[in-house]
């Protein structure tokens, strides 16, 4: 068992109705359904449609998924199976460590309440597969030999800029040629075990969301992760309600997440989504790109293009997958299909599910409970090891400019290490670096250990919670 120390995440964070969220509860109780005690876990006795379930099966198989994976997904024929939802933009290679942390709370606590309430808790992902923004997923961060913070460029093809993710192809040459130079790059004595990671040697050119959801499968498949891909044909067509709805009084959502933002701001709080006039909650991909589609009366617009609400109308029912929800839209498309219970969050997700408890109403769709996700800071022996000759912790890192560690720092400038693996670019370890970082050095099995230390066995019922952020010295 590795060493850990647990502390409060919300000491962590700077979002207020996140930190309210969890201490205060009662200053938000009117923009949330269910306080995130867990007191009261919310049921949604609502059937899932079969056809749903019978994608899940298949999309889940194409990634040779474990058996637990298939029986979790057949269990949800039963309304009583709970759903544990959580999800994530598709980074390369999973992303920043907060990803994978969000899967294991979501597995974990799906574990626990299927032990300790008699009934069926299934853990799934959500791949943000219709989002476009490359930006956001660009960057893949790493430490290399010489201890340095590095950034190296992820091959995505220029021509696909904003194309939903879901179209975008990865060369396998490519991608080999950068696992190959980051392999080159950072230390460990299990390197070996990233060039099998996300099913690379295929000798294949590779979707972007396949690869995310063979390395979700890798991971967590054991586990019984369920894994469901929105821009997937068969999901597209079972979102139309929704769509459908929104089409035909497109500005009403909007409304809503106008009206919920002002009551946030007159307790004092800054609301995490924005309503712009005219702007719909609905993209609409034209010559492979997806455009923000916005209603002027009579007409729907995109920055190129007019239509009627008619020829709106006629695209959704014959071609949904030209179709795609904005980032308020998404969880009430998700909670529709999975007739979900619980959503694992993390801190800036809670915030916007504050705006959108009216929005859930409008579509008669019970809002989720909403729990928050653990965090944790992975600590190497040799920064532990630093921390130890200069009687400082890590949270005294966390300030670059904190008085208490120049003169430190100007004695042992080796120190300066601990920035880059603790608080790499001056935030927390799990918004920049990726878990290929911790595989190369700890091998495949270092999920395991992440299991164990975050069970529910080593935490007190408070920090169940709200203490909800590890320090792992490893």
């Amino acid at each position: 068992m590795k060493r850990f120390e647990i502390i409060n995440s919300t000491s962590l964070c700077t979002n207020k109705i996140f930190n309210d969220y969890i201490d205060c509860f009662s200053n938000l109780k009117d923009f949330f359904n269910f306080n995130p005690s867990l007191k009261t876990i919310p049921e949604n006795l609502v059937p899932r449609d079969n056809a749903l379930i019978e994608h899940l099966l298949e999309y889940n198989n194409n990634f040779n998924c474990g058996e637990k994976t298939l029986n979790n997904i057949l269990s949800l024929k039963d309304t009583k199976t709970c759903v544990v939802a959580t999800g994530q933009q598709p980074g390369p290679f999973l992303g920043p460590l907060y990803t994978i942390y969000k899967t294991i709370s979501a597995i974990t606590l799906a574990d626990t309440l299927t032990k300790n309430t008699g009934r069926k808790f299934v853990p799934v992902f959500w791949v943000e597969s219709s989002d476009s923004n490359i930006a956001n997923i660009s960057s893949f961060f790493y430490v290399n030999k010489e201890k340095k913070l590095k950034d190296l460029a992820f091959p995505f093809p220029k021509e696909k800029t904003g194309a939903s993710f879901s179209k975008i192809t990865l060369n396998y040459q490519d991608i080999n040629t950068f696992i190959l130079k980051l392999k080159d790059d950072i230390d460990g004595g299990k390197k070996e075990d990233i060039l099998n990671f996300g099913n690379i040697k295929s000798g294949k050119d590779i979707n972007l969301i396949d690869l995310f959801s063979s390395c979700l499968t890798q991971l967590f498949s054991s586990r019984g992760l369920v894994i469901i891909d929105p821009g997937q044909p068969e999901i597209q067509k079972l979102s139309k309600p929704i769509l459908k709805k929104e089409s035909e009084d497109p500005l009403k959502s909007y409304y809503f997440i106008q009206k919920t933002g002002k009551l946030l701001k007159e307790k004092g709080y800054t609301p995490a989504l924005s309503a712009f006039p005219n702007n719909t909650l609905l993209f609409l991909e034209e010559n492979n790109l997806r455009k923000k589609l916005k209603f002027f009366e009579p007409y729907f617009q995109t920055d190129s293009s007019k239509f009627s609400r008619d020829t709106i109308l006629s695209l959704l029912e014959t071609n949904p997958a030209l179709f795609s929800p904005n980032v308020a839209l998404r969880p009430i498309i998700q909670d529709w299909l999975l007739k979900t219970s619980i959503y694992v969050a993390g801190p800036n997700e809670a915030a916007y599910f504050a705006q959108l408890k009216e929005l859930y109403n409008y579509h008669n769709i019970p809002m989720p409970l909403i729990s928050p996700r653990f965090g944790a800071t992975i600590i190497p022996d040799f920064i532990s090891d630093l921390l130890s000759r200069s009687d400082l912790s890590v949270m005294d890192f966390r300030n670059r400019l904190d008085k208490k560690i120049q003169k430190p720092l100007r004695q042992d400038p080796e120190l300066k290490q601990v920035f880059n693996y603790l608080f790499p670019q001056q935030v927390l370890q799990e918004r920049r670096l990726n878990i290929i970082q911790f595989i190369a050095k700890y091998g495949l099995s270092f999920i395991d250990e992440l299991f164990e230390i975050f069970s529910p066995e080593n935490q007190t019922k408070s920090q169940i919670l709200k203490e909800r952020h590890y320090m792992v010295s490893m």
